[in-house]
C-alpha cells in the first residue's frame, strides 16, 4: 500500500512538472513571437506547431529532443517533396526558436533548454536565382477562360491567378492582401502592400483585376481588415489567409483538369509574367520595375521593388496572357 502511495505521489509530481513545463513553454512562445510582425508570427506559429506534431509522433518532447530528431525532421520535410526554399524557411524558424529557448528568460539566468541542439542544423543549398520553372502561357489562358466567376471559390482563384500573372507579385505578397490593401486615387485603382524586406509597394492595379476584386468583396461581404484570398472551408482556418501549400494545391487542382500530371509552384506564374512582359516590351527595365527588383542585375539573372504606382503595360500583358 505504501509503495502504491509513493508511486501515485511520484506520478502526480511528474504530471505537475509537465503541466508547469507546458505553461512555461506557452509563455516563452508568446515572448518569442510578440516582437515579430503579424505575418511573421503566423508563419512561425505554423512552423513551430508542425515541429511539435512531428516530435510528438516520435514520442519525445522539446526538452528531450536530440540532434538526431532534428535530422529526422529535415528528412521528413524532404520526403514531402517541398521546395528547398520552403524547407529552409521551416528550418530557419526552428533554429531561431531553439536559439531563443537556450537564452536566459529571467534575471536569475534560467534557460528552458540547456543546449541549443539546432545551431548546427544545416539548410538546403539553394541558388537564389534558380526559378527556372515557368508556367505554360496557353494553359494559363485556358484556366482563366474556363473559370466560373459565378462560383465564389473560383472567383477567388481567378482573381488570385490574374494578380500573379498581370502584377507579377510574390506568393507571400498576394496571400496577405487585405480589402484595405486596395485603394483608388483620382480614378486610378492601385494596391499598397508590404513586399520583400518589409518595403512598401504602391502600384497601379489592372482594371480587370480591380473589377474582379470588387466582385469578390461584394460576394463574400468582406470588410476592410479581411483577407482577400482567404480560406473558405468550414473549419478553424476559415477567414484566414490561404497557406503557401494551399495556393500551390489550388493552382495544380486546375492544372490537372487539363490532363497535366506535372506539379507547378505558384512562383512559376511570376516567371511567366516576367517573360511575357519581356516578349511584349523587349525592355528589361520594364521587367525590373514589374518584378520590383532594386537592382537590374537581379532581373538580368532571374528574368525580378516597384517604385511608381503608374505603369503603362497592363494592356500588353493582357494581350499576351489573356488573348
Amino acid at each position: 500500500m505504501e509503495n502504491q502511495i509513493e508511486i501515485y505521489s511520484s506520478n502526480t509530481q511528474i504530471q505537475n512538472k509537465l503541466i508547469n513545463e507546458k505553461s512555461q513553454l506557452k509563455e516563452l512562445i508568446y515572448a518569442f513571437l510578440k516582437e515579430k510582425s503579424k505575418n511573421t508570427q503566423i508563419m512561425y506559429q505554423a512552423h513551430i506547431k508542425e515541429f511539435f506534431t512531428f516530435i510528438d509522433s516520435l514520442n519525445t518532447t522539446l526538452k528531450h529532443a536530440r540532434y538526431t530528431h532534428l535530422i529526422a525532421y529535415r528528412e521528413y520535410l524532404l520526403s514531402r517533396e517541398l521546395s528547398d526554399n520552403t524547407i529552409n524557411a521551416k528550418i530557419a524558424s526552428i533554429k531561431s526558436f531553439f536559439k531563443f529557448l537556450s537564452r536566459p528568460f529571467d534575471d536569475e539566468g534560467n534557460v528552458y533548454l540547456e543546449n541549443n541542439i539546432a545551431q548546427h542544423l544545416t539548410r538546403m543549398k539553394v541558388n537564389p536565382y534558380d526559378h527556372s520553372q515557368t508556367f505554360d502561357v496557353d494553359l494559363y489562358k485556358k484556366i482563366i477562360k474556363d473559370i466560373n466567376e459565378e462560383n465564389v471559390v473560383e472567383l477567388r482563384d481567378k482573381t488570385m491567378f490574374l494578380i500573379f500573372g498581370l502584377c507579377g507579385l510574390r506568393k507571400s505578397e498576394v496571400r496577405f492582401m487585405k480589402v484595405n490593401s486596395i485603394k483608388e486615387e483620382m480614378g486610378i485603382p492601385y494596391y499598397k502592400i508590404k513586399g520583400k524586406g518589409n518595403k512598401v509597394i504602391e502600384k497601379e492595379l489592372d482594371d480587370i483585376v480591380y473589377s474582379l476584386i470588387q466582385q469578390l468583396i461584394k460576394k463574400l461581404r468582406l470588410k476592410e481588415p479581411d483577407y482577400l484570398f482567404q480560406n473558405l472551408s468550414n473549419n478553424s482556418r476559415k477567414g484566414m489567409p490561404l497557406s503557401h501549400a494551399g495556393i500551390n494545391y489550388i493552382l495544380n487542382h486546375y492544372v490537372k483538369k487539363y490532363g497535366f500530371s506535372k506539379n507547378f509552384r505558384v512562383h512559376s506564374l511570376r516567371s511567366m509574367s516576367a517573360y511575357a512582359l519581356l516578349k511584349q516590351t523587349k525592355d528589361i527595365t520594364e521587367v525590373q520595375k514589374h518584378l520590383n527588383h532594386s537592382n537590374i542585375a537581379t532581373t538580368q539573372i532571374y528574368l525580378n521593388k516597384l517604385q511608381n504606382k503608374k505603369v503603362g503595360y497592363y494592356k500588353k500583358l493582357e494581350k499576351e496572357l489573356l488573348g
